[in-house]
């Protein structure tokens, strides 16, 4: 089972990587584990100790790219841990990339056992010490790095950025925390995150401007901690709930040991469960194919080639016996391909040793078959153990989708959560109105039951058409398309709430009254109206999207020309109706009631690209 894994990049030029890298690994192997690491050559299985095997793998390639693998196999009371240590230099001009995995597959026998601890390896720890990396824009060192007033900029980009796959810990100061006890508290917490998370510590009008940047729902309090997953995204309210604070309470009561260990332990799920880069699975499959080649003991054969003409074979002399000689009998055919190498092979033996009897050539036929039988056995091992490869490889992109859409799934969870709670309050509180100003039965009454929503987006794509202030410009193929991915058919209802807000929203609007737009109407539901979870509406696209064509040309959508004159606008705001992979649903309007009293819905489908995505 792998129990610990980290990407690190280190960019080239001012530092020799691969010589950093097998210095930190020599002295790694001899200091800290008293291992012979000079036995370790390319290509060869080398004893590094009583009990321990070292692998060295190596890869150049006409592209100019350099790989390095070195497998330690440990045979230890509590079973045997293997550490992989990759190392690939794509070329010059790119950041070398550094990946240490830990695995311990005697686990996996019993589900009842307590999962295993594997610690920061020295060998990572001690390299960040003399060089630090990054993972996309965050910076990876031994140490939380403290960031001023001015690089605060920079810090909301790396909390933005989607293409990291560490967490990013941000501590918050005030004036009147003390600075470096701070910062040391800090430190200790994340020790067990380094090289799989990047700590920063804001001073005090560093987490001002923070919070001003970013807004409250994703704001850093002085005297706590929040982890930031990959890809926040501070224009979404909602998306605060994703990014978990530990507050000022917890770290004073709560040992700091447990503290570290539970971000140790959440930060390895996080660097175990992320995609691995394509470049790194083929690299991974090259070394596995290149590892089994070096187990089985060659390469795997290559179909054999017929050989040339033969020469007529010579007549074998008789061996004599005490009573007669025995007669001589033509040559037999050759039956298959390894009679024929065989043959061959005594020809060039009798023209080096002499003449050989029928016994000896029939031994050196037995001999040629059983090589012939041993490498199409090994032909069928490397091929097996190929597609056992490409098996698990399929498994692993499985499992982390899989992971991703369990993410997502308990991230719309909570969301429904939060909107349960306050709509319950909200029940609570006029009820509580309602029983103060005498209207009892008023209190407890139940609503008149409503026609049911649509139980599939087919059935949605038919009923629509009710509704009398929303207007529909979408492309019903991309509905169809997504109606595949709907397993369950419970976004046709999410969607059917969304259009009968808009519906409602319209029909205030057409009324007199002025809720600043679909957010206003939403944030403060006039009575008697439908509504939609604010959190899961976005009144526009971020800043990413409208400033690149790619990506905002794909939100141009049709309107009636009597809007626009080319037929079409750009529709950044949006409802959220489901969390599911890079499927997500999202469904496109145009607010023009102030203009001709409608609401224009012109795109329901997959998730549009945007740069985390993309």
């Amino acid at each position: 089972m792998l129990q610990y894994r980290t990407l690190l990049h280190f960019e080239q030029g001012h530092h020799d990587v691969p010589e950093l890298v097998r210095e930190q690994l020599h002295s790694w192997l001899r200091k800290h584990k008293r291992l012979d690491a000079d036995a370790l050559r390319p290509n060869e299985v080398a004893r590094l100790g009583e009990d321990t095997e070292g692998i060295l793998l190596e890869q150049r390639r006409q592209d100019g790219s350099f790989a390095q693998r070195t497998r330690i196999t440990e045979r230890k009371p509590n079973g045997v841990w293997r550490s992989h240590l990759t190392l690939l230099v794509p070329s010059p001009e790119e950041p070398a990339i550094v990946w240490f995995d830990v695995v311990n597959p005697d686990r996996a026998g019993d589900a009842d056992e307590e999962r295993r601890w594997a610690g920061t390896p020295k060998v990572v720890r001690e390299l960040l010490g003399i060089v630090p990396a990054h993972d996309g824009m965050a910076k990876l060192a031994d140490r939380p790095q403290v960031v001023g007033i001015d690089d605060v900029p920079e810090l909301v980009d790396v909390v933005r950025d989607g293409k990291r796959r560490v967490p990013v810990y941000l501590a918050g100061s005030a004036p009147d925390l003390p600075r470096h006890p701070w910062l040391e508290m800090v430190a200790s917490l994340l020790a067990e995150t380094v090289s799989i998370g990047a700590g920063y510590v804001l001073d005090a009008e560093a987490t001002e401007l923070f919070a001003e940047i970013v807004g409250p729902n994703h704001a850093v309090q002085p005297g706590t901690m929040r982890t930031f997953l990959p890809g926040a995204d501070p224009a979404d309210g909602a998306d605060g709930l994703r990014h978990r604070v530990l507050g000022t309470q917890r770290l004073v009561e709560d040992p700091a040991g447990r503290l570290r260990r539970l971000l140790g332990w959440r930060a390895r799920d996080m660097a175990i469960e992320a995609p691995l880069p394509s470049v790194l699975r083929r690299l991974d499959r090259s070394f596995g194919q290149q590892l089994d080649e070096l187990v089985i003991g060659e390469r795997a054969p290559e179909p054999v080639a017929q050989p040339t003409e033969l020469e007529p074979a010579r007549p074998l002399r008789p061996v004599q016996t005490q009573d007669r000689p025995l007669p001589i009998r033509p040559a037999a055919p050759v039956l298959d391909e390894a009679d024929r190498i065989a043959l061959q092979i005594g020809r060039a033996l009798r023209a080096e040793y002499g003449d050989l009897d029928l016994d000896r050539a029939r031994e050196m036929i037995n001999l040629a078959r059983h090589g012939e039988r041993e490498r199409q056995q090994r032909r069928v091992i490397s091929e097996r153990l190929n597609e056992l490869r490409e098996a698990a490889s399929t498994l692993q992109e499985e499992n982390e989708a899989l992971n991703a859409r369990l993410d997502q799934s308990l991230f719309d969870e909570a969301l429904t959560y939060e909107d349960l709670n306050k709509a319950e309050a909200r029940v609570r509180h006029l009820q509580s109105r309602l029983h103060d100003a005498g209207q009892y039965a008023d209190a407890w009454s139940q609503p008149e039951p409503e026609a049911p929503a649509p139980s599939s987006l087919s059935v949605l794509l038919k009923q629509v058409d009710t509704l009398e202030r929303v207007e529909f410009t979408w492309n019903e193929e991309d509905i169809f398309k997504l109606a595949e991915h709907d397993r369950m058919d419970s976004w046709a209802a999410k969607v059917w709430n969304a259009l009968l807000a808009l519906q409602d929203y319209a029909r205030v609007v057409a009324d007199g009254e002025r809720p600043s737009g679909v957010e206003g109407y939403l944030n403060n539901l006039p009575a008697g109206c439908r509504g939609y979870p604010a959190n899961r509406h976005a009144r526009d696209e971020s800043e990413d999207v409208r400033t690149n064509r790619k990506f905002w040309s794909r939100r141009m959508f049709p309107v009636p020309n009597s809007l626009d004159p080319d037929g079409q606008v750009f529709m950044g705001a949006h409802f959220k109706i489901a969390n599911s992979g890079m499927i997500s649903p999202r469904m496109h309007y145009y607010d023009a009631t102030a203009r001709d009293g409608k609401v224009y819905v012109g795109y329901l489908g997959r998730h549009l690209p945007t740069q985390q995505t993309n």
